[in-house]
């Protein structure tokens, strides 16, 4: 069984969250759990933390409502928007943070949409300077992004779903529609999940949503208190497979 401990401190500092097996958490004697804090006192921009990733170089970053951190185990680097530099974060409000496989490190904001972090420059891009097309616009307060077996990117808002095609510089959207019981069963998007039979899975505000990517529709799971089988919640945040592939 495993045991979670969570400590909450003032908006000032990082929740921080620790999962350990029993006889480790609460120790052994003279091998105490330790837990260390980080805030603005040593360079953290703001206290509310809505994402954290380690990147393949080692580097923690941290999107706050003020600002994205990267933390290089020392000292804080501190990216904010500044109005006329293009090559700055398109907005404050960092929602997600996710590195493909290729190291690319992509950032999603709540007003400033979707951009891509260029390591060697270190500015940002924003997606519409990288010449994807869409044939509508795309809402930009971002939620989730993922990356699938085919390196193609999807993309979670508050409107829609988005598959971003890197190769052909395409963005196509799933939008939710109250008439069409085949489609997105709520606009709002807040995960997406390729499992290891490369299903994918979407999780929004009102249901579990399975797309079939060859017909673009989807199967919806919802909540029924008559079936205990059913999904716990129809709000989902997040998805994930445990190995089994269960």
């Amino acid at each position: 069984m495993i045991k979670e401990l969570k400590l909450f401190y003032p908006a000032t500092c990082l929740i921080l969250l620790f999962a350990f097996p029993p006889e480790t958490a609460f120790g052994q004697a003279g091998d105490p759990v330790k837990f260390s804090q980080i805030s603005t006192m040593e360079g953290l921009s703001q206290g509310s933390v809505n994402c954290i990733l380690k990147d393949r170089y080692g580097f923690m970053w941290f999107g706050t409502q003020d600002g994205l951190n990267r933390f290089d185990g020392y000292n804080f680097t501190v990216y904010r928007n500044k109005p006329g530099n293009s090559g700055s974060i398109p907005d404050n409000q960092v929602r997600c943070i996710y590195e493909d496989d290729q190291a690319n490190l992509w950032i999603g904001t709540l007003g400033g949409g979707l951009c891509y972090y260029d390591r060697n420059r270190d500015v940002f891009i924003r997606l519409k300077d990288l010449g994807f097309r869409a044939d509508n616009p795309v809402n930009p307060a971002i939620l989730s992004i993922y990356a699938d077996h085919s390196g193609n990117l999807w993309v979670g808002t508050f409107h829609n779903l988005l598959l971003i095609d890197r190769k052909h510089k395409k963005i196509r959207q799933f939008r939710a529609g109250a008439a069409d019981s085949q489609s997105l069963s709520n606009p709002v998007v807040q995960a997406i999940f390729e499992d290891s039979q490369n299903n994918l899975w979407v999780g929004t505000n009102k249901g579990l949503n399975l797309l079939n990517r060859e017909k673009g529709i989807f199967t919806h799971f919802f909540h029924d208190d008559r079936n205990p089988h059913s999904i716990s919640s129809d709000r989902i945040t997040s998805i994930s497979e445990d190995p089994g592939g269960h």
